[in-house]
């Protein structure tokens, strides 16, 4: 992903809407107005998905569409948080895929603290998401699981939480 036509040293958040939502992070332009992400390695659930990168101080913005597909070895569970790191008081998102449409999902999690964020169905394309989760738990190293409850797929990932203002 590279965007250009911002103003040389202007920070531009990269972010995607789609069947999930985040952001890439927020990364300068260089002297000629060009910046990019660098890399991305695609772990979002299949669809079609907008980024967008914005000028954080000329507002500008420039999109373009893209298309996930599924490719080789699909079919397992897979879970995707839109952050490796949360602060206490801050929400993320947690998405699942590679279940069945209308399994039972069950997401929770391990660390410092351990609990559910509850079961939900799949949708008709075999992903779910509890929505935005606000974070409430202690700091530390955390692994967040969704396992299908008629398949037994699970899948992780792990999640750092830092104190409030970190």
């Amino acid at each position: 992903v590279t965007a250009w036509g911002f103003a040389p040293g202007e920070d531009v958040r990269f972010s995607w809407t789609g069947p999930s939502n985040g952001q890439m992070g927020v990364f300068p332009a260089d002297p000629n107005g060009i910046t990019s992400p660098g890399p991305v390695l695609e772990r979002d659930p299949p669809g079609h998905y907008t980024i967008t990168a914005t000028g954080l101080t000329s507002e500008l913005t420039a999109s373009a569409e893209l298309q996930v597909v599924t490719g080789p070895g699909t079919g397992a569970a897979q879970l995707m948080l839109s952050t490796s790191q949360v602060a206490i008081g801050d929400t993320y998102f947690v998405t699942a895929w590679g279940f069945a449409p209308g399994e039972d999902v069950r997401f929770s999690w391990t660390g410092p603290s351990n609990g559910q964020m509850g079961v939900l169905p799949a949708d008709p394309n075999g992903i779910t998401s509890p929505g935005p989760v606000l974070e409430r738990d202690p700091p530390g190293h955390y692994t967040i699981t969704a396992t299908g409850l008629t398949s037994g797929s699970t899948d992780s990932a792990q999640l750092e939480i830092v104190p409030a203002g970190n």
